[in-house]
C-alpha cells in the first residue's frame, strides 16, 4: 500500500490558500498559482521518504506512482486534496482510494484533523513547519536548513496517516473502502458537465430582477441588508416591523427578518402591493445564494475546461459526512445535497453529449425501514401490494378513501414523514405550516376540524396542552402570523392527528420505548441484539459492523444526552429511532451503489448520490437498460434486510432538474 501526502505552494496574502475565503479545494488545485513543493510516499511499513519538486528525484518518483496507481491502493489523509492532485495536475488514478480522514468519521470520531487524531492515538505530535515559513515560499526559495525541517515535516505526516490507518483498518468494513473510493472518485474523475452558458443566464436574470426591484422601490441593497433601514422602510408604508424574542436573549425582542420568520412571509399577502413588493425584495436580495451558486458552477466549468477541454462537475461529498447517520453531506461550497429542485441550477447538469442521466431514487425508504423495524405489519403490507403509503395514512386518518391527486393525501404525507421519530404536536403543527421538509405549506381551518370531528374549544380549555404549545413558541421562535383563534383551530387539528395516528400505528409508537431501552442499556454497558443492531458501551453496533457512538453518554431526567466533540446533544427514544433508521436506509443505499458499480460500470458511470438517489451517466443506447437493471437492484432486498419491502422509481433525463 501507498501512503502520500502532497506539500504545496499556498500565499494567504495573495488569498491563495485553503483557508482563504472562497478557496476551495477544486480552485486551489486548479489556480494558475498552483505549484508542487514536495511529496512524502511510504510504501507499505517502509520509511517515508520525501521528494523536492525542483530536484533531480522528481521525475523519478511521479514515474514511480504512475506505474504503481493501477495496481496499488493509495491512501493518504484528506484523499480528496490528495487524490485531485494526483488526477488533475498528473493524470493518475489508483486502483483504489483510502482516506484515512473518512476513515475517521467511520470510526465514530467527532474531530478527524491529523493534530487531533495523533493527540487521542497518542502518537507524536504533527509539525508546525507548514505555517512556520512556507507561507508564499516556493520550493525554489528555500534554503538547506528549510528543506531538512520541511522534509521531516512532511514524512511525519505520511507516516502518521499510516499509523492512523494501521489503527482504524480493524474497525472499517470492506465494503466501506470500496464506498470511499466510490466517493472520491465523484470528485476526482468526474463524468456530469455543467451547462455554463445557462448558469450564465441564470445569474443575469437573477441580477435584472434584483436590480429592477430595487430601481421600482426606489431603495438600495445596501438598505434592505440593514435591518433598521429595512424597519424603516416598512413603517413609512404604515406596517409595524414584525418582531421576535432574541435569540441570544430571549428577554429582548428583534427584528423577525429572517428568511424563515413567518411574519415576514405573510406580508407577501399585504393588500399594498409597494410591501409585498419590498418585502419580496428583502426575501430575494438577502442572500445571493442563487447568483453565488451560478458563479461558483461558472467557475468550475471554466476551469475544467482549461484542464480538460470539457465543463466536467467534480461532486465533492464526505463521506460519513453526517453525524450518527454515516450518511454523505457537502462540502467544498458545492452541496449537490441540496440543489433546489426546479429548473434553476439543476437543469444546468448535465450528461456528456451522446448520453443521458440516470436517476433512481429509493421510495420511502426511511418509512419502509422504520415500519420493518417496528414490526407495523399493516403499513408494511401497504408497501408489499405496492399501494401508495400516504393516501393509505390518510385514509385511515379519515375515514375514507383517499387516493393520489387528493388534497388530502398531503396530510398523510406530512403525517408520514414527520411523525415517525416521535415528533410532538406543538412542533408538528408549526413545521407543517411553514412547509414540512420543503412541502407546501398545510394550514388547518374550522373546515379540517369539522370533518375529523375535533373539539377546538376542549383543546384551547385544556391547560398542558396549551402550556406545551406555548413553550414551543418561546423555544422554537415561532410566531403564527394568524389571529389567535386561528392558532387554536391550526394546532388542534393537528394535536388531533398526531393522536390518530399514534393510535394506528402502535408498533412504531412502542418501538420508540425499545430505543429507550437500547439507550438504557448503551449506558449501562449492556450487549444485547434488537434485530439488526447491537448494543454496546456508548454505541450501536450496526449490521455492516461501523458503529453508531454516543460518548460519553449520560443520562439527564427522562431523556439522555452525549458529547459530540463540541457540545452536549440530547438523545431520546425517537431520536435514537431516527438515527438508526437513516444509518440502515444509508446502507441500503450504498449496497445498492456498490452492486450497481459492479454490474454496470462497463457501460455507465454512478456520477452522484443524493439521500436516497443514485445518478449515472450512461450513454443514450444503453440508458433504458442501465435504468431497468438499476430499478431491479434498487428495489431487491438482500442480507439482513431481505424482509423489507423496498421499492424505486426514476427518470432518463437529459439534465438534472428533469429527473425530478
Amino acid at each position: 500500500m501507498i501512503f502520500l501526502d502532497w506539500e504545496t505552494y499556498y500565499n494567504s496574502k495573495a488569498k491563495y490558500s485553503l483557508r482563504s475565503k472562497g478557496v476551495t479545494l477544486e480552485s486551489y488545485i486548479r489556480d494558475p498559482q498552483f505549484a508542487f513543493v514536495s511529496v512524502s510516499v511510504a510504501v507499505d511499513d517502509r520509511p517515508p521518504r520525501c521528494f523536492f519538486a525542483d530536484t533531480p528525484e522528481w521525475p523519478g518518483i511521479i514515474a514511480f506512482l504512475r506505474s504503481a496507481a493501477p495496481s496499488h491502493p493509495f491512501a493518504s489523509h484528506n484523499g480528496m486534496f490528495d487524490f485531485a492532485i494526483l488526477a488533475w495536475r498528473l493524470g493518475v488514478y489508483p486502483k483504489l482510494m483510502v482516506d484515512t480522514l473518512g476513515m475517521a468519521r467511520a470510526a465514530g470520531h467527532k474531530k478527524a484533523s491529523l493534530k487531533t487524531l495523533a493527540e487521542y492515538y497518542g502518537l507524536p505530535p504533527k509539525g508546525d513547519a507548514l505555517d512556520k515559513f512556507m507561507n508564499g515560499t516556493h520550493v525554489e526559495d528555500m534554503s538547506l536548513a528549510m528543506r531538512a525541517e520541511f522534509a521531516e515535516y512532511n514524512n511525519q505526516d505520511t507516516w502518521l496517516c499510516r499509523e492512523i490507518y494501521n489503527r482504524l483498518k480493524p474497525r472499517i468494513p470492506l465494503k466501506e473502502f470500496l464506498v470511499q473510493h466510490l466517493t472520491l472518485e465523484m470528485f476526482t474523475k468526474p463524468v456530469m458537465e455543467v451547462d455554463a452558458g445557462l448558469c450564465q443566464d441564470i445569474y443575469d436574470t437573477a441580477e435584472h430582477e434584483r436590480t429592477t426591484t430595487l430601481s421600482d422601490l426606489g431603495t438600495t441593497l445596501a438598505d434592505l441588508r440593514s435591518a433598521p433601514k429595512f424597519a424603516a422602510l416598512l413603517t413609512a408604508l404604515g406596517v409595524s416591523p414584525p418582531m421576535k424574542p432574541s435569540p441570544a436573549n430571549p428577554e429582548k425582542m428583534t427584528y423577525a427578518f429572517a428568511k424563515t420568520d413567518q411574519e415576514l412571509l405573510a406580508l407577501r399577502d399585504h393588500d399594498d402591493p409597494r410591501v409585498v413588493a419590498l418585502v419580496d425584495a428583502k426575501l430575494g436580495n438577502q442572500s445571493s445564494l442563487r447568483q453565488s451558486r451560478a458563479q461558483r458552477f461558472i467557475g468550475i466549468a471554466q476551469r475544467s475546461v482549461a484542464f480538460t477541454g470539457r465543463p466536467l462537475l467534480p461532486i465533492p461529498l464526505a463521506y460519513c459526512g453526517a453525524e450518527n447517520t454515516f450518511r454523505f453531506s457537502g462540502t467544498d461550497d458545492v452541496n449537490m445535497q441540496n440543489l433546489p429542485r426546479g429548473k434553476g441550477l439543476r437543469s444546468a447538469v448535465v450528461p456528456p453529449p451522446d448520453h443521458d442521466l440516470v436517476v433512481v431514487d429509493f421510495s420511502s425508504i426511511e418509512a419502509r425501514v422504520l415500519a420493518w423495524l417496528a414490526g407495523e405489519e399493516g403499513v408494511l403490507a401497504v408497501f408489499r401490494t405496492g399501494e401508495c403509503v400516504y393516501a393509505y395514512t390518510a385514509s385511515n386518518i379519515y375515514g375514507t378513501k383517499i387516493v393520489k391527486g387528493m388534497p388530502e393525501r398531503n396530510v398523510g404525507k406530512v403525517i408520514v414523514l414527520g411523525l415517525g421519530y416521535n415528533m410532538g404536536s406543538p412542533k408538528f403543527a408549526s413545521e407543517v405550516f411553514k412547509g414540512l421538509m420543503g412541502l407546501p405549506s398545510i394550514r388547518f381551518t374550522p373546515v379540517d376540524a369539522d370533518r375529523l370531528g375535533v373539539d377546538v374549544g376542549a383543546f384551547s380549555a385544556d391547560a398542558y396542552k396549551q402550556r406545551r404549545q406555548r413553550d414551543h413558541i418561546v423555544r422554537s421562535g415561532f410566531f403564527y402570523p394568524i389571529d389567535a383563534e386561528a392558532i387554536q383551530t391550526h394546532c388542534a387539528v393537528a394535536d388531533h392527528l398526531v393522536t390518530a395516528w399514534r393510535a394506528s400505528s402502535p408498533n412504531i409508537v412502542r418501538y420508540w420505548s425499545t430505543c429507550d431501552l437500547m439507550l438504557k442499556y448503551m449506558l449501562n454497558g449492556v450487549e444485547a441484539d434488537f434485530g439488526p443492531l447491537r448494543t454496546e458501551k456508548d454505541a450501536i453496533r450496526l449490521p455492516n459492523g461501523l458503529r453508531l457512538a454516543y460518548t460519553k453518554l449520560r443520562q439527564e431526567g427522562r431523556s439522555y444526552a452525549y458529547w459530540n466533540g463540541k457540545s452536549w446533544l440530547g438523545i431520546y427514544g425517537g431520536k435514537l429511532a431516527e438515527n438508526v433508521t437513516q444509518a440502515l436506509s444509508r446502507i441500503i443505499m450504498t449496497d445498492a451503489m456498490l452492486l450497481v458499480d459492479r454490474e454496470l460500470r462497463g457501460v455507465s458511470r454512478i456520477a452522484l448520490t443524493v439521500h436516497d438517489e443514485l445518478i449515472q451517466v450512461a450513454h443514450k443506447d444503453q440508458a433504458q437498460a442501465v435504468f431497468d437493471r438499476t430499478l431491479a437492484i434498487m428495489s431487491t432486498g438482500r442480507d439482513w434486510y431481505r424482509d423489507i419491502p423496498l421499492g424505486a422509481e426514476g427518470k432518463i433525463a437529459a439534465n438534472y432538474a428533469e429527473a425530478k
